[in-house]
């Protein structure tokens, strides 16, 4: 799972990412993956 937070990427809200399965994580305020678990 640590892998995952160099993959990371900054991305504008949008329903292209939101089909890729993105959501903006509060906490860091990145646009991550479901996988990111490592985040919350």
């Amino acid at each position: 799972m640590k892998g995952l937070k160099q993959n990371a990427v900054i991305l504008h809200p949008g329903t292209e990412y939101t089909k890729m399965g993105y959501f903006h994580d509060k906490h860091t305020g990145l646009y991550t993956g479901f996988t990111n678990l490592d985040y919350l």
